[in-house]
Order: C-alpha cells, then sequence, then structure tokens
C-alpha cells in the first residue's frame, strides 16, 4: 500500500474516532448545520453462485440502481458500509449494512432530505456520534477511503 493511501486511511480513520477528537485536530466545522454524505447506487446486475452463473437484480433491500446515502462502517471491518435508502417494495426510508463489492458510482452530495437527515441524527449505533459530513472535504476524504475498500474487494 503506498503512502498516499496510508494517509488517506489515517485521516479517515480520525473522522470515525469521534467528532470531539475531530474538532480538536481542527478537521470539523462543528457550527454548520448542513450535513455532507457519500451517495452512490446498489449495481444493477450483481453476479451470484458458483462462477458467478446467476445474476440478480440489486440486494434483499434495495433495488438495483437504487440511490443510496453511505452514513458508516462498523470499525475495523472494510467489507461492509452502513447505508440509508428506500426499501425495495415499500419505498420507505432503512438502513443496513451492504457489502462494498455491490455499490457503484461513488459521489459527495449535500443532503436535503428531511427523512434522510432524521436518520443520520439517530444513527448513532453505527458511529460514536451523529452520522453525516459537516463538510464537502470530509466527505471527499470519506469517499477516498470507501473507492480503496471497494478497489481490495473486488
Amino acid at each position: 500500500m503506498s503512502c498516499a493511501k496510508i494517509k488517506i486511511l489515517t485521516q479517515a480513520t480520525l473522522l470515525f474516532s469521534g467528532a470531539r477528537y475531530a474538532s480538536l485536530l481542527g478537521v470539523c466545522n462543528m457550527e454548520s448545520n448542513e450535513k455532507w454524505c457519500v451517495a452512490a447506487n446498489i449495481k444493477k446486475e450483481i453476479p451470484y453462485g458458483p462462477g458467478g452463473a446467476e445474476i440478480k437484480r440489486g440486494v434483499r433491500l434495495y433495488r438495483g440502481g437504487a440511490k443510496i446515502h453511505i452514513i458508516g462502517a462498523y470499525r475495523g471491518m472494510a467489507e461492509k458500509v452502513v447505508v440509508i435508502g428506500q426499501h425495495r417494495k415499500s419505498g420507505k426510508y432503512v438502513s443496513c449494512a451492504v457489502h462494498i463489492n455491490k455499490i457503484e458510482n461513488f459521489r459527495v452530495q449535500k443532503i436535503y432530505s428531511k427523512r434522510i437527515l432524521s436518520m443520520l441524527k439517530n444513527a448513532h449505533k453505527y458511529n460514536t456520534g451523529e452520522a453525516g459530513f459537516s463538510s464537502e472535504s470530509e466527505s471527499e476524504l470519506f469517499m477516498q477511503m470507501i473507492k480503496s475498500w471497494s478497489e481490495y474487494y473486488v
């Protein structure tokens, strides 16, 4: 692993170690009410079974191509990330852990949906504090970390 990738992973780990420590280092802007998040899509076709013989459309809770917001990851685990998205059948927003190789098209977006913002406030069980990022630069750093995970688990 190159030094640049190690630096990115170390900086992103600081973001997950709690807003208190990040604010001490000057990484976070805690006074802003806006939230940024890494958005992505569920892959439309996912190879399944021995040798990828079968094709699945999406994952159990989300349709293929569904827009999701990545709100975090379990510490020490880089295979799965915690996401919020609309359920396949009910259309309600639900959160669950999704394997990183079933996600594509990563991008940073500002969150406007009141429902997603309220779910971010209640996502403390996945993180040490409120989920989401207060600046675009923090979200971009997290997106780089997620992309490196997805390259590793191909």
